[in-house]
């Protein structure tokens, strides 16, 4: 009867272990690309070349997650689409404009001997090179490139639509969605040949307790050290390491933490733990290991301290301050009136001290300036914002 316990448990763990690493296949490629970033994502073509995904399954490639810098393209759109944005720690740069960088590139812009088509034109592009299958695409068309370098697609009529040239991409029309996901995927997709992908502490970690149980060690004190024992070896095996971005945010409560704030950028650490319903201890842990994991940063506001993505510019921040209602108002005011403390306080009906509080926050932040008028002190808004 023992042994069939035995069986039974070491069945049930074993099952455990491959419902986390067999085979999974999903579709809606924004969950996939959200997913990539802290989950080992495999990928193989059915006969229609219909791609595949898989969960920790090797295949013939893998997905390769990244980070993109965007200039002049709309950035909400790439962060709807699933992708984490980094100006400074980036894989792939998206732009309409003529830049410089030696890393991976996708230019929205014409090159030498493009042509333009004079009016910007719905069109149809079929893809050359099509890791997701789209086949084609419809496309707001700029401009006609010339034939050199390698062809990603084609126009109805043949002609040249997007080139590859060393490791940048060039696209005669405008970024949307779809075309965005097939061309960034052309940087993701990395041949799977040399990845091995086995779950060696869990495994092992199987194997031990289950010799354990089937030793029958009589000493339940010696029992327990030595199955604590065990369940150190697994986590310390599967530890995650600050320095690998990605592996961070295996942690549930601390995904949940850094979506918070990618959502709504300049949250203070209080309004964390109340709409996350955790303490505000279990918030701080957290946040110093996304702060050195360089996911998130942070900045002292008033008596407050704001957490924001890493990749947001600081001075999105003042945006972010104006979305309070009490602060939006005294600006407004202000773009109208430049006024010293005290007429801002009587003509808003605010307290005085709330008023002094919500200016310096602003003027820490490079919303409003101040200038002395005699003995007061007159606040107006930054010319410069």
């Amino acid at each position: 009867m023992k042994l069939i316990i035995i069986f039974i448990y070491l069945i049930l763990l074993l099952s455990n272990i491959m419902s986390i690493y067999g085979i999974d296949k999903f579709y809606d490629i924004r969950e996939i690309t959200k997913m990539s970033y802290n989950t080992t994502l495999f990928l193989e073509y059915d006969k229609e070349h219909n791609p595949i995904f898989y969960v920790n399954t090797p295949k013939d490639y893998y997905i390769a997650p990244v980070k993109i810098n965007v200039i002049g393209v709309n950035r909400s759109l790439l962060n709807d689409m699933g992708f984490i944005l980094d100006k400074d720690d980036y894989d792939v740069l998206i732009s309409n404009r003529t830049v410089e960088t030696n890393k991976n590139a996708i230019l929205f812009i014409p090159i030498n001997g493009s042509t333009n088509l004079n009016r910007e034109t719905a069109t149809l592009i079929n893809w050359k090179i099509d890791p997701l299958n789209y086949k084609s695409s419809v496309v707001i068309a700029k401009y006609k490139l010339p034939k050199k370098g390698e062809i990603i697609a084609v126009y109805s009529d043949g002609s040249p639509a997007c080139i590859k040239l060393n490791n940048k991409i060039y696209c005669g029309f405008k970024p949307n969605k779809e075309v965005l996901y097939n061309l960034i995927y052309i940087f993701m997709i990395k041949n799977a040949k040399n990845i091995v992908n086995i779950p060696y502490g869990l495994i092992f970690g199987t194997l031990f307790l289950g010799i354990i149980s089937y030793l029958s060690i009589t000493s339940q004190r010696i029992k327990e050290i030595i199955l604590k024992s065990g369940a150190y070896l697994i986590i310390i095996t599967g530890r995650v390491s600050i320095n690998n971005k990605e592996k961070v945010l295996l942690n549930d409560t601390r995904k949940e933490i850094y979506n918070y704030i990618v959502n709504n950028p300049g949250v203070h650490l209080r309004e964390i733990a109340k709409n996350l319903n955790k303490s505000v201890s279990t918030i701080i842990w957290h946040l110093r290991i996304l702060e050195k994991a360089n996911l998130i940063r942070s900045k002292k506001v008033g008596n407050k301290r704001i957490y924001y993505p890493k990749g947001m510019d600081v001075r999105d921040l003042q945006l972010i301050y104006l979305n309070n209602k009490l602060s939006k108002k005294i600006y407004e005011y202000l773009l109208k009136n430049p006024a010293h403390l005290r007429k801002i306080s009587r003509d808003l009906d605010i307290p005085v001290e709330t008023v002094r509080y919500n200016l310096r926050k602003m003027e820490e932040l490079g919303i409003v300036d101040s200038y002395e008028e005699g003995n007061k002190i007159i606040y107006t808004v930054n010319s410069k914002l």
